[in-house]
């Protein structure tokens, strides 16, 4: 079973990046609970779409949608945080 870590989360949009134990990164909507960074997951091979991920300490289950499957670091935080990494301001109101 494939292993995984968060290691950054956007807990407005329920988003959060992982990687797995080869060392690709994801994305995955969280449709419920959010797991909190550094939390340590497994689960099945990540695909777009529907899964669950497993918390590996308390046996938690996390029902996600995985949005990108093999991304690299960049592109995740990119994914999470777009006016953040890009520089882009948003309007004061």
């Amino acid at each position: 079973m494939p292993y995984f870590r968060v290691y950054e989360a956007n807990s407005k949009g329920r988003a959060f990046a992982l990687h797995d134990s080869d060392g690709l990164c994801h994305v995955a909507r969280s449709l419920e609970d959010m797991p909190q960074v550094g939390a340590d997951l497994e689960g099945p091979a990540p695909e777009l779409g529907s899964s669950t991920l497993q918390c590996a300490a308390s046996g938690r289950d996390y029902p996600v949608v995985f949005d990108a499957v093999g991304w690299d670091r960049q592109a995740t935080l990119e994914h999470l945080h777009p006016r953040l990494i890009r520089g882009v301001m948003p309007a004061l109101p």
